[in-house]
């Protein structure tokens, strides 16, 4: 008859390997825990007992209990204890010995065993009690290591959850700035149109007439033109015209634009070089493009102190087209998640709406724009567009 025990609501058996060079000691101990629902084999060395200790884990079937002779032939068993217990730690082991000593039950204990048993084995009631407790042990354990291993995975998708709730808020939080930023500039780009326009003809009839001194004249001008550009900022970033593309040739463009703006970087001291690969035609709005090089040479120029060199480059890269802006000055002056900020700007003058405009064109293409710091000096603005 079996004997009763505190139940762990064990779903299958648990598995005993015997390992005893005695015949009979195998045979008794088997014979006992199949007895109390065991599910037993037995072995009569340690290095068999190791490989089967090895092979049933690698077959997540994996022992509960090793019952080891202290005293094989060859591997003794607490060598077989010490290597089992390295490789397996969750795997109970309970030694063999033919004499109980103090020493020797320390020694066992030192070394990872759960407890001994002396042979003969008089008391049965006690070997199975102990074989019972020692793969309680074992169960609790490996729930435990399953408990630990599921609580990680859960705490790791926890982490990804908070982790995308945040960017979820940041984005929510951004684009309610965003409307407001788009709503603020509308109506300051259209309170600001007629004034400017009005001033517009007033100072062209003004230096029509011979009112205005022509130093004076030109000096108004070209503050009228940076206002302008200020008002045609603020609503183009409030009220984007929707693209219309046609197939183009985006190299072709970039060199118009740059053939205008070389003069004026050239007074300045500026180099221009363009290096300009063969590339397939892209489906663009030309307009608009050029918009976005024309806003990137100019930035690029201003990021330069005196003289220096801008590049232009056009190249095929895995199948999409890209253009670049290079310079040779001190690099970006902020983040470029802050540089393609509406309204950021870390000049003293402008708007700091051209690089978030640049960014709208570009991903109303269904294309991607990039800044970044080149080595040693200088920095970049990289353009990606799919091919017509």
């Amino acid at each position: 008859m079996a004997l009763s025990r505190p139940s762990l609501q064990q779903t299958s058996p648990n598995r005993v390997l015997v390992v005893d060079d005695q015949e009979v000691v195998c045979e008794v101990l088997s014979a006992l825990l199949r007895r109390e629902g065991f599910l037993v084999e037995a072995v009569h060395d340690g290095a068999a007992a190791l490989a089967r200790l090895d092979a049933m884990n690698a077959a997540q079937t994996p022992f509960d209990v090793a019952v080891v002779d202290k005293n094989l032939p060859g591997m003794s068993g607490l060598r077989v204890l010490e290597a089992g217990k390295r490789r397996h730690p969750l795997i109970e082991f309970v030694m063999i010995t033919g004499y109980a000593s103090f020493e020797s039950a320390v020694e066992a204990l030192s070394l990872g065993a759960y407890d001994y048993l002396v042979k003969p084995f008089i008391d049965i009631k006690e070997v199975a009690a102990k074989l019972h407790r020692a793969a309680e042990k074992a169960t609790l354990a490996r729930r435990s290591e399953a408990l630990a291993r599921d609580l990680k995975a859960k705490n790791a998708e926890l982490e990804v959850a908070i982790a995308e709730l945040k960017r979820t808020r940041a984005q929510a939080i951004r684009a309610a700035r965003l409307s407001a930023l788009v709503d603020a500039a509308s109506r300051i780009g259209h309170e600001l149109k007629h004034p400017v326009q009005s001033l517009r003809a007033r100072l062209d009839a003004a230096a029509s007439s011979g009112g205005l001194g022509p130093h004076l004249a030109a000096g108004l001008g070209g503050d009228l033109d940076r206002l302008e550009l200020a008002v045609a900022e603020f609503l183009d970033f409030a009220r984007p015209r929707r693209p219309e593309p046609t197939p183009h040739d985006l190299a072709a463009l970039a060199t118009q634009i740059c053939r205008e703006l070389e003069p004026t970087l050239s007074a300045r001291g500026v180099t221009l070089t363009l290096a300009l690969e063969p590339i397939e035609r892209v489906s663009i709005d030309p307009r608009q493009l050029g918009q976005v090089v024309r806003n990137l040479v100019i930035n690029a120029s201003e990021a330069l102190a005196a003289g220096g060199e801008i590049t232009v480059r056009t190249r095929m890269v895995e199948q999409r087209v890209t253009l670049a802006v290079d310079d040779d000055g001190p690099g970006l002056s902020a983040s470029a998640d802050d540089l393609f900020t509406p309204f950021f700007t870390s000049k003293p003058t402008g708007t700091g709406l051209g690089l978030a405009i640049c960014k709208k064109i570009i991903e109303e293409h269904r294309g991607q724009i990039a800044l970044e710091n080149r080595v040693p000096r200088g920095a970049r603005a990289l353009i990606e567009l799919p091919p017509a």
